[in-house]
Parts: C-alpha cells; sequence; structure tokens
C-alpha cells in the first residue's frame, strides 16, 4: 500500500512532489509567458491535470492489468471518477473564466464581421408568427478555419404579455460554445443595421461533464461492498 498510514512509499512520495512542482512550473511558464493568464490560474490548470492524472494513474495501480480494470469495485470507481471529474471542473472553470470573450457587433444584411476569430456574416433577418408570438428571426453564417455553422438567433415579442424574450442561438465547437443574440436594429454611421451581442465560452462543457462524473463517483462510493460466499 503506496499511500496507506504507517506503510507509505517515501521515495513513491518524493518522486511525486517532484512531479508535482515541475508540472506547477510548466504551467506557470506557459500561463503567464504564453498564454497570458494569472499565475493563479495556471496553477488552478496544474491542480486539474494533476487530480485527472493521479486518478488514472490510481486506477491503473490497483487494476495493475487491463483485463483488472473493470473488475474493481465500485468504491474504486468511485473515487478515480470523482477526483477525475473535480480535476475536469478545475480545467474547465479555470478556461471558462480566463477565456471567455463577449463582444457586440452590427451588421447589415450581406455584410460580415470578426469576434473572438469567428466571421459572422448576416445572411437574412426576418419575421416569423407562432400561435401567441411574432419575431424577428437572423440567419448568422459563422465560419472560422475549415468550421462553418447556421446560427439562427431569434427576438420574440408576446402581445399579451406586451414583454419581448430572447431566443440565443448556440454552436457547440468542441473545444467551447459559440452564442450569438438577436438586438435592436438601428442606424449606425447612416446605416441601418441589426445589433448582435457575440460571446464565447471555452472548455464550458468541462464544468458540465466534471460535475456529472462527481455525481456519478459519489453514488459509486455508496454502494454497499460485495460479500465474498
Amino acid at each position: 500500500q503506496a499511500w496507506a498510514w504507517g506503510k507509505a512509499d517515501l521515495k513513491l512520495w518524493a518522486r511525486w512532489a517532484v512531479a508535482g512542482g515541475a508540472l506547477v512550473a510548466v504551467f506557470a511558464a506557459l500561463g503567464v509567458g504564453v498564454w497570458k493568464i494569472s499565475l493563479g490560474a495556471a496553477f488552478g490548470l496544474a491542480l486539474g491535470v494533476w487530480l485527472v492524472g493521479g486518478a488514472l494513474w490510481e486506477l491503473k495501480r490497483r487494476a495493475v492489468t487491463l483485463a483488472r480494470v473493470f473488475r474493481l469495485p465500485p468504491r474504486v470507481w468511485g473515487m478515480t471518477l470523482a477526483h477525475a471529474g473535480i480535476g475536469l471542473f478545475i480545467i474547465g472553470a479555470v478556461v471558462e473564466t480566463t477565456g471567455r470573450y463577449e463582444s457586440t457587433i452590427a451588421l447589415s444584411e450581406g455584410a460580415s464581421g470578426t469576434v473572438a476569430g469567428w466571421t459572422f456574416t448576416l445572411d437574412d433577418v426576418g419575421s416569423i408568427e407562432g400561435p401567441n408570438w411574432y419575431a424577428d428571426k437572423a440567419v448568422l453564417t459563422a465560419a472560422k478555419g475549415g468550421a462553418t455553422a447556421v446560427l439562427e438567433p431569434m427576438k420574440r415579442y408576446y402581445p399579451a404579455a406586451r414583454m419581448p424574450t430572447t431566443e440565443t442561438a448556440i454552436y457547440k465547437t468542441g473545444t467551447g460554445d459559440l452564442y450569438a443574440a438577436l438586438g435592436e436594429q438601428r442606424l449606425v454611421d447612416g446605416q441601418s443595421k441589426w445589433v448582435f451581442r457575440v460571446y464565447f465560452n471555452p472548455l464550458i462543457d468541462f464544468v458540465y461533464f466534471g460535475t456529472i462524473l462527481i455525481g456519478l463517483g459519489g453514488f459509486l462510493s455508496m454502494l454497499p461492498r460485495r460479500v465474498k460466499p
């Protein structure tokens, strides 16, 4: 038992300490020098990677062979999933907080603008009706590199309630969520344009997935141990 009280392997502890220190140093250098984030955010990323890597390493240590992985008791899986979930949650929270981007862009039909590396082209704005509402619906084409997405944000009006609501369009990019919300039509530089609010939240799914893993890990940890006959 490498981590048991009174039986700890001091050499293993020392190696983990050195590895952890090196990980923090690397992320601190990358964070401050390359990514231009705070030292605290860099430490948070290092901690998240440490937790995920440590959870997987402990699973491998207990299983020894790949064939035994799925025969491990639920409490081991619970511990692994919970720690990995905490790590993913921290990574997602740090990246989303430090890397989120939001901006306002005004476009006329057929015009394009760039936000957060994405080029948005306003293809059309039309009116549609529902059972108890009517709406302005925009069609935006967002392009970045080889990726292309069509976003259709709306602004609905409910005559009975006398209030508008905004229907935000969402596109999942794999590295984050891209949002576009339709605003008012305004006169900008003598030209009629539609105003859009654009958001990009990087790695936000890590936060959601991490939370699910934490809950699943807690559930598995509460399952009773199997009693050998």
